[in-house]
C-alpha cells in the first residue's frame, strides 16, 4: 500500500490549476498517487471556464496564486459567488503579502506555500475538505 494515500481523499475529484508545466504535471502525478482524479487547467480564466461548466463535478480546488489571465484569489472569488463553501487551497511560491486571515475571509481553506512535500500536499487536502461544510 502506498504510504500517502489515505482513504479521507481516496476518489475526491480535484481541480489543479497552475501556469506551469512542470508543476501540473507533477501535482497531477502526486495527486494521483494520493488516489485523487485530478483535471488541470493552466491558469485562472481557464479553471473558471471549466468550473463553470459543471460546478459540482469538483471537491476540491488547488490552485496558484500568481497566474496571468486570472489569479488564484479571482478564481476563488468567482467560485465562491457560484459554489459557497467549495474547499479550495491557495498555493504560493513568493511570500505575497497575502495572510492566513485574509484567507479565510474569502473561504480558502488553507495557503500551501511551495515547495511542498506530498504529506503537507495530503494534510492540507484532508483539511480543507473535512472543514468544509456543504451548504
Amino acid at each position: 500500500m502506498n504510504p500517502f494515500t489515505s482513504t479521507e481523499i481516496v476518489g475526491l475529484r480535484v481541480l489543479l490549476v497552475d501556469d506551469e508545466i512542470f508543476i501540473r504535471e507533477m501535482g497531477s502525478d502526486v495527486l494521483s498517487m494520493l488516489g485523487c482524479i485530478s483535471t488541470v487547467a493552466s491558469d485562472g480564466l481557464e479553471a473558471w471556464n471549466i468550473f463553470k461548466e459543471d460546478p459540482t463535478a469538483f471537491d476540491i480546488i488547488i490552485t496558484d496564486y500568481n497566474m496571468p489571465e486570472m489569479t488564484g484569489i479571482d478564481l476563488a472569488s468567482k467560485v465562491y459567488n457560484m459554489r459557497p463553501n467549495m474547499p479550495f487551497i491557495l498555493s504560493t511560491g513568493f511570500a505575497s503579502g497575502f495572510t492566513e486571515k485574509q484567507a479565510q475571509d474569502l473561504g480558502i481553506s488553507s495557503i500551501l506555500p511551495k515547495p511542498y512535500m506530498i504529506e503537507q500536499l495530503k494534510d492540507a487536502i484532508i483539511d480543507a475538505v473535512g472543514n468544509t461544510t456543504t451548504a
